[in-house]
């Protein structure tokens, strides 16, 4: 699928993955036992479509899809269609996602912290809440406004085995 073909389907709540290639997304592969390192949360906004994330290093951003899309052309890009529950209410999506935009400063901070317990979560099977989010937890909040819930605090593969399809983006034809 090309990104052209991704902004048909795209709609607020689907998720935009990585399964990276780089030091950071090795380290959070190898943590959590993952094969994806890095997701991110879709957002139909009146002036297009956008990529809401947690960043290592930058904390909560804000990029146009196609942007994010081309920065990330030379990795491993996945579109994943978000849970039923969850494309049945965008809005509620869509509001947990803007609440970081003009939240604290310190809320928008990348938990690194929260990296350990969604590592602790996978390896005991429980549920542990984080204060500082991740790329994953950010998504999970998000999705569990809609009242979708996930058994434990979410690495990205979790957040990409509970969509369905999964699809490749390739680079657009020059």
């Amino acid at each position: 699928m090309t990104y052209a073909d991704l902004r048909i389907r795209a709609v607020t709540g689907d998720v935009l993955a990585v399964k990276g290639t780089g030091i950071a997304g090795r380290i959070i592969r190898a943590l959590t036992g993952e094969s994806y390192s890095h997701v991110a949360l879709l957002v139909q906004e009146t002036s297009g479509l956008f990529a809401y994330e947690f960043v290592e290093g930058t904390g909560f951003q804000i990029l146009p899809a196609s942007e994010w899309v081309r920065r990330r052309q030379k990795q491993n890009l996945r579109f994943c269609r978000a849970p039923e529950r969850v494309l049945n209410n965008p809005n509620a999506v869509a509001a947990a996602a803007r609440c970081y935009r003009n939240s604290s400063v310190v809320s928008r901070w990348y938990g690194w912290l929260s990296l350990v317990k969604v590592w602790l979560s996978q390896k005991t099977g429980l549920k542990i809440p984080v204060r500082q989010k991740v790329c994953s937890t950010f998504v999970q909040e998000c999705w569990a406004a809609t009242g979708y819930t996930l058994p434990t605090t979410a690495d990205p593969g979790e957040i990409v085995n509970a969509c369905d399809p999964i699809h490749t983006i390739t680079p657009e034809e020059q």
